[in-house]
């Protein structure tokens, strides 16, 4: 918990990356920010910290174990202390990312350029190697490079930052970060795109000038410059709160006009070089990409339906893509070429690689590849496709109601897998070729794959309670996204989202069109009167024209349009899209065919990520919704939870299981909170699937309203079983100068399972184990960015540690302790402690903490010569003798040799050998 600046610096200290200098450029691990921001052990922290409050919550944490403490928790004072170190690091990072972007431009004529000149094999995106032989062959060439920029990691560190960790370095990133634009100004840029144009087709249109004696149009920098500096600086076209949150510049700040023409035309830059062909002019495609770049996130299940509405088929979806991108070397960099077509973020596109395909690279995935993932494996396939491709294979003028009300068999039977793949989907053995059986074949384009069936088939069988039949199909499949002629890709949009409408007219009734048909967004209260010749009327009111929010048809017969949604305030009503027929493309004609209607929601949260798991729970985090109005507010969410058998919900109301954390987001560059919830009482070996639903309230009426579903999260199986958990604290019981007893409590083994051994370790004493050491606390706080780095942070837990050999382990009667001798220990003098780990059949567990310090022996030396021997009693034939004992030489003395001789005689010699023990003088 971070309770003030000075311990937040003070912990900055202690869990940042290393550097050599005062001046060093640090990365801070995902561990270090979650013990920061919110995660913290208090009990753990150190007791010199000057605060009551710490006092406070450690003797709270030590009575209620299970709670975790957030920052809010802490009161605003924290707060404000925390967001001040926050701008001050972040200012020192900017102006290391600023030495850089100078050198770079010393060089090159722009950012895009040096990004074209490291990427060697045209992939569109840059990997550690070809950054790392870029940068320094460029600082090889450089004069006056920091000794920040002389680490030997620092292209490492640099490179984290500019892309967070998320794989390799896109063009977007490397400038974006480099010239310290962010993506602020983007998503303010493509929000007043949509207030004023309603979409970003339109807006190009009215940016864009011709090409003399061609269809294609091009905008030049000074007028895009000047229709930035317009946007930013002039009145918003609506005055809702959405709009008046993207702050308006003062028309009269020369300073602040500078900086934005500074900003669009590092900007114009980046786009003019967003497909490899910078020639001083943007076209629709390279605007398209950088719009697309600050879009809503998009994932697997979204992408698949996209491409089928936009194509009609896998087959057409890739052609059409390949063709776009048609330059690129690689599947990948056809796709990223055609981002903005589709309306995709970069690194969307990057997490439905891995996930589609996750064991290899992503320049390294073929078309075919692809595709085998896709249809074969049916990876994102989901119910709301399904309905899409019945929708594509069915006959024309008829609805899915109809298509599946015409299938013979019997409606309410239970079908197993087998039967329900084999009569509905004409796959499987034994498979009839008769017409009246073939005739039982769902039309669905294209056609389903044995895997798609099986998802399909357990997906109806968590909605149906166990129950397969065809009228469960039908229940599901006919969703309120199609209708007779429309097919949209959701059920619900938030405002600023894109729908893309498939719609496909009978050729009895393409005549009815008119000249400009057009499809729009109108009130599901818009009716048909008949009365006085006819006319549209919404609660009372003549209706001749629709809204802005429209697209025209490209043709009569079948297509796809896309339609944004207008930035507003009107939460929760009902809307639809319908298709008109229009003699100009404005005025309203006869309804086409049946509308589809949706709900304007507010964003949905963020997906659920499960990043902490055991046998019988899961973490779950997401980002909440992000909401800029204030008539609305998130009360509590569901957590509608998937496993193989029976589904069930969780809510997050009143319940001690959910929490707020504090995370650094790479892509706004500021923190955010992220909602945690911890599923307990799951099944082991069990796959999971969640979906968060917020609830809001208007704060006007008080209500409570179910808002959209997120994305779900990945399938998750569960572990039969898991490492089992940290050590106590090894204590020494004895130690000599070869072998070391040690003493554990055992913890939590994971699942009842019998240990299968131990593993020690041993670091030296000045190491901690954050994953850092002493050696790095000394390091400056210097230029320190917040970065979300597990890759990173794993490959340092256990840098340092050097495995012990084991002699023997020793347990106790009830299994609760265990005493173990290690041995082969080195003799080098320095100051050693021995960390812990607990093994059974899931792998190895966590580290315990370290001991107590253990100084190792020096190396084996002769004794030194003992102290001058003293007569202290003379008898008849014998004297008794003393002396001061020498020094050992590192290793227990034996025995001493003791010689008498006469006087005047040297040849006269007694010799006579004193054992120290018994046990010496038996192995000399």
């Amino acid at each position: 918990v971070l309770l003030t600046a000075a311990h937040f610096l003070s912990g900055m200290r202690r869990l940042a990356g290393p550097g050599p200098d005062r001046k060093g450029l640090e990365v801070v691990t995902e561990k270090a920010i979650s013990e920061l921001l919110g995660r913290q052990d208090v009990e753990k922290i150190p007791q010199r910290i000057p605060n009551r409050m710490v006092w406070k919550l450690g003797k709270t944490w030590r009575t209620d174990r299970g709670k975790w403490f957030s920052i809010d928790e802490l009161g605003d004072d924290v707060d404000h202390r925390v967001l001040n170190v926050l701008r001050k690091t972040r200012a020192d990072s900017a102006r290391l990312l600023r030495t850089i972007f100078r050198i770079v431009l010393g060089k090159y004529r722009s950012l895009p350029e040096a990004f074209m000149t490291f990427d060697i094999n045209g992939s569109r995106e840059l990997s550690f190697k070809e950054f790392e032989d870029g940068m320094k062959g460029l600082m090889s060439d450089a004069q006056d490079v920091p000794s920040c920029l002389r680490q030997p990691d620092w292209v490492q560190k640099v490179y984290l930052i500019l892309g967070g960790g998320g794989g390799c370095l896109t063009l977007h990133d490397f400038s974006i970060r480099l010239c310290g634009i962010g993506r602020g100004p983007i998503r303010k840029l493509r929000d007043r795109l949509l207030l004023k144009h309603h979409s970003i087709t339109r807006a190009w249109e009215a940016l864009a000038t011709p090409e003399a004696g061609s269809k294609n149009s091009f905008v030049g920098e000074e007028d895009f410059v000047n229709e930035y500096l317009a946007l930013l600086k002039g009145k918003p076209a609506s005055l809702s709160s959405t709009s008046a949150a993207l702050n308006l510049v003062d028309p009269e700040d020369e300073k602040q006009d500078a900086f934005l023409t500074w900003q669009a035309r590092a900007l114009f830059h980046m786009m003019d070089a967003g497909l490899g062909n910078a020639n001083g002019q943007i076209d629709l495609d390279e605007f398209k990409l950088l719009m697309a770049d600050v879009s809503p996130p998009c994932c697997l299940e979204e992408f698949r339906i996209n491409l089928l509405l936009n194509h009609g088929s896998w087959t057409a979806a890739f052609q059409a893509v390949q063709k776009s991108g048609s330059s690129a070397k690689t599947l990948y960099g056809t796709l990223v070429r055609c981002a903005g077509t589709l309306d995709i973020r970069i690194s969307d596109l990057q997490m439905i690689f891995e996930r589609v395909c996750p064991s290899a690279m992503r320049g390294e995935v073929s078309v075919q590849d692809f595709m085998e993932q896709l249809q074969s494996q049916g990876k994102g396939f989901s119910l709301a496709e399904f309905s899409i491709r019945l929708w594509l294979g069915k006959p024309e003028g008829m609805s899915l109601d109809e298509v599946l009300a015409r299938n013979p068999i019997d409606a309410a039977r239970r079908l197993r897998l087998d039967e329900f793949s084999a009569e509905l989907f004409g796959l499987g053995p034994g498979v009839s070729k008769l017409k009246s059986e073939q005739r039982k074949i769902l039309p669905a384009f294209p056609r389903l794959k044995e895997a798609e069936v099986a998802q399909l088939y357990d997906a109806l069988r968590l909605q149906h309670h166990g129950k397969v039949s065809l009228q469960s199909l039908r229940q599901s499949a006919v969703t309120s996204n199609v209708s007779d002629i429309l097919a949209t890709n959701k059920v619900s949009y938030s405002p600023g989202e894109t729908a893309y409408i498939h719609y496909r007219v009978p050729r009895d009734r393409v005549g009815q069109l008119l000249e400009k048909p057009f499809i729009a967004m109108v009130s599901t209260e818009m009716k048909w009167v008949a009365g006085g010749g006819g006319g549209w009327m919404l609660r009372g009111k003549p209706i001749t024209e629709v809204g802005s929010v429209m697209a025209v048809l490209p043709n009569k017969r079948e297509g796809v349009v896309c339609v944004p949604l207008p930035l507003s305030e009107a939460f929760f009503e009902r809307q639809e899209f319908r298709l008109f027929a229009s003699p100009n493309g404005t005025r309203v004609g006869a309804q086409i065919g049946g509308g589809v209607s949706f709900e304007v929601a507010p964003p949905e949260a963020g997906q659920p990520v499960i990043d902490e798991t055991t046998h019988n729970s899961m973490r779950l985090t997401w980002a909440p919704p992000e909401l800029e109005v204030d008539k609305i507010k998130v009360s509590h969410y569901t957590l509608s939870v998937r496993p193989l058998e029976a589904a069930f919900e969780v809510s997050t109301k009143q319940s001690d299981k959910f929490s707020l954390l504090t995370k650094w987001d790479h892509d706004k560059q500021a923190l955010r909170h992220v909602c945690s919830f911890r599923l307990d009482g799951l099944r082991p070996g069990l796959s999971y699937r969640t979906t968060v639903v917020p609830h809001f309230v208007r704060k006007d009426q008080g209500t409570t309203i179910e808002g959209p579903p997120s994305n779900p999260s990945e399938a998750l199986e569960l572990p039969k079983c898991i490492p089992p958990g940290p050590p106590s604290e090894p204590r020494i019981k004895s130690a000599n100068r070869q072998e070391v007893e040690l003493e554990i409590d055992i913890a939590e083994d994971g699942c009842g399972e019998i240990l299968s051994g131990f593993q020690v370790y041993r670091m030296l004493a000045r190491e901690n184990m954050s994953g850092t050491t002493k050696r790095l606390r000394k390091q400056s706080t210097g230029a320190t960015d917040f970065f979300l780095l597990p890759d990173y942070e794993k490959s340092q837990e256990k840098a340092g540690l050097v495995a012990v050999e084991i002699a023997y382990v020793k347990m106790a009667a009830r299994g609760r302790s265990a005493r173990i001798l290690v041995r082969s220990l080195p003799t080098d003098g320095k100051v050693w402690r021995f960390l812990i780990t607990a093994k059974n059949s899931a792998g190895e567990g966590a580290l315990s903490a370290p001991s107590s310090p253990w100084q190792a022996p020096t190396p084996l030396a002769p004794p030194s010569a003992p102290g001058r021997p003293r007569i202290l009693r003379v008898y008849p034939a014998s004297v008794e003798i003393s002396w001061t004992p020498p020094e050992d030489g590192c290793s227990r003395i034996a025995a001493y040799r003791v010689k008498a001789r006469r006087l005047h005689d040297a040849r006269s010699l007694t010799v006579d050998t004193i054992w120290l023990s018994q046990d010496a003088k038996e192995d000399p």
